[in-house]
């Protein structure tokens, strides 16, 4: 099923969830991009992240079985899956209790491998809802979001585009859950702006003149990054000194209890990867944060460094081989990129050989 969606490229573009060369990064890179190009023109973005109720247990089986049909999946093939979906039955067992045997009527197994497929073609055709808004997609995790000179007018788009988005979930019979749906007006800080205009998750159909307005935020987590109104990245750097900090106490509290590696495995386990995570779409931050990070991992490290002959502070980072913020952002980065053909460049054999991609390699001198 993989290789006939990516054959056909007939998984939209919008999504980034379980889709190959696709992930979280390159949807929150390309997001930053749009609004750094939204902050150079004075522009508004008015983003709206949508939650999803109980979205893989909502997915109707006969709406998801007429959406496989119509990508391709048909004949005795559409059948296999048919009997896949149909049917399905649970039980719950609580010691010798069992309770009555239960018909399931939606929802995509958890665990399976097919699941995320299925979901992906489930939610495929949102996009065409959408017209004036851009949208992203990481499985369920929606967000749209309209650019405008003007505020009032950015929400006027946004509420359009929100009204059809609502009408597919209703026909998709998928439930927004209004609560956790938050809306952050992205701006330059050097505008002044009063955040008067409501938003309202409604079908176009909706008769009820007392819908609950969207929540304002300054601040929203998405994929695991804290997004400020003003791109400051204050909340999110915040974060991840709390958790450094806390890292911190650990190691000094268990430092004469684990033998050196054990400390340094600890270190990359639970404080550079929380570091390391979107540092390509964060590092942009103020640079005050960049000292106060350095800082921190100093004081950790010396924890790390605890009962060894390293007693300078300034030659932590290269005795531990242990790396800075700005050196951890250079590794991210060409980890990244290095496998990545454009920044390649090809080369020619002398003779004929077989045919796969070449590109030049430096000289190594030793």
């Amino acid at each position: 099923m993989s290789g006939f969606l990516e054959k056909y490229s007939i998984i939209s573009t919008h999504q980034y969830g379980f889709v190959t060369v696709r992930g979280t990064i390159n949807l929150l890179a390309e997001f930053l991009d749009i609004l750094h190009s939204s902050f150079d023109n004075n522009m508004f973005v008015c983003a709206l992240f949508i939650d999803v109720a109980k979205a893989f247990d909502s997915v109707n089986h006969n709406i998801l079985l007429d959406k496989l049909y119509r990508v391709g999946f048909r004949g005795p093939f559409h059948a296999l899956l048919k009997s896949f979906l149909i049917n399905r039955t649970q039980i719950v067992s609580v010691g010798n209790v069992r309770s009555s045997l239960t018909f399931l009527t939606s929802g995509v197994r958890q665990g399976s491998i097919l699941s995320p497929l299925f979901f992906n073609i489930y939610v495929n055709d949102i996009s065409t809802s959408i017209t004036t808004s851009k949208l992203f997609q990481y499985a369920d995790d929606t967000l749209i979001f309209p650019r405008h000179l003007v505020y009032e007018r950015a929400i006027e788009m946004l509420q359009i585009d929100v009204t059809k988005i609502m009408d597919w979930f209703f026909a998709n019979k998928l439930r927004v859950n209004a609560s956790k749906t938050k809306l952050v007006c992205i701006h330059s800080p050097l505008k002044n702006v009063s955040l008067t205009s409501q938003l309202f998750l409604h079908k176009s159909n909706c008769s009820c003149s007392n819908c609950t307005p969207v929540e304002y935020v300054s601040s929203v987590k998405y994929l695991g990054l804290h997004f400020d109104s003003d791109l400051s990245w204050n909340s999110h750097m915040s974060y991840i000194c709390q958790r450094l900090r806390t890292v911190s106490c650990l190691l000094y509290n268990i430092k004469s209890f684990l033998p050196l590696s054990i400390r340094k495995s600890i270190m990359h386990a639970l404080a550079y990867s929380t570091l390391r995570f979107g540092i390509s779409v964060f590092f942009n931050c103020p640079l005050f944060w960049h000292s106060r990070i350095d800082r921190t991992l100093k004081g950790t490290l010396k924890s790390v460094a605890y009962n060894t002959h390293i007693s300078s502070s300034a030659s932590l980072f290269a005795s531990l081989k242990l790396p800075c913020f700005h050196s951890l952002f250079l590794q991210t980065v060409i980890w990244r990129h290095f496998w990545e053909s454009e920044f390649k460049v090809s080369a020619s054999p002398s003779r004929e050989l077989r045919s796969v991609l070449r590109f030049q390699s430096p000289r190594v001198r030793t």
